[in-house]
């Protein structure tokens, strides 16, 4: 089970380098690996290997990075487009409605 969340720790930050359609692609694969992370939790609750409490906490991790997943794949099939946040370097200062936003 730990090699299993190492490997999705790694697709992700690998995920960070990428563009487009190979973002999609290992972002798919972190889910697929994530949902044999819930094979492998129910198998080891099942045979007794881990206690109900173990089985808890490492569930509500699980589903807390299944978020996370779920969150990117949506915003990589949608993107938004994000507001310009860069400085005016016409004038000196950022505009005032910028500000609030920093």
């Amino acid at each position: 089970m730990e090699n299993t969340l190492l490997e999705i720790f790694e697709l992700g930050y690998l995920a960070l380098t990428k563009q487009n359609a190979s973002k999609l692609l290992i972002i798919n694969k972190m889910d697929i690996t994530l949902r044999m992370f819930f094979m492998h939790l129910r198998l080891a609750e099942g045979t007794r290997c881990l206690n109900d409490t173990g089985y808890a906490e490492l569930s509500k991790g699980a589903l807390e990075i299944g978020r996370m997943i779920g969150n990117w794949l949506k915003e990589i099939r949608n993107p938004k487009t994000a507001p310009d946040m860069r400085p005016d370097l016409k004038s000196k200062s950022l505009p005032q409605d910028r500000l609030l936003e920093l």
